[in-house]
């Protein structure tokens, strides 16, 4: 499946984690290497940023690539997966997952609304 980016999602996301790390514009491009000028383009969308330079931005914001493609959805559901739980079913033993992997298919199930919710 071919996903379009849209690089004025991507430049607001520049944007937003940029001054919530209280950096100008200008320290920001500064620290890349690139002009305000290039900078303010590609975060209103009006130029695609290389790789390089998203690399760098991500580099200098202190974010993940994907933060500034994703949207919070995607993101934030592939992010816990990654960082989250998948450390945590590493640790268990084949007997947990089993039970784990039950639990999972109750729930998505449930979910789907094929269980009837428990009486309590």
């Amino acid at each position: 499946m071919l996903v379009g980016i849209d690089y004025s999602e991507v430049g607001r996301r520049i944007r937003s984690t940029r001054k919530e790390r209280n950096m100008t514009q200008e320290e920001l491009a500064i620290a890349c290497g690139c002009s305000g000028n290039h900078l303010s383009a590609v975060e209103t969308g009006k130029h695609k940023p290389s790789l390089e330079l998203v690399v760098t931005i991500a580099t200098v914001l202190e974010c993940s690539i994907d933060s500034l493609f994703m949207d919070h959805t995607r993101k934030c559901s592939t992010y816990m997966i990654d960082t989250q739980i998948v450390p945590k079913l590493e640790k268990c033993t084949y007997h947990d997952l089993k039970h784990i992997d039950r639990f999972i298919d109750d729930m998505v199930e449930y979910r789907d609304g094929l269980l009837a919710p428990a009486k309590v």
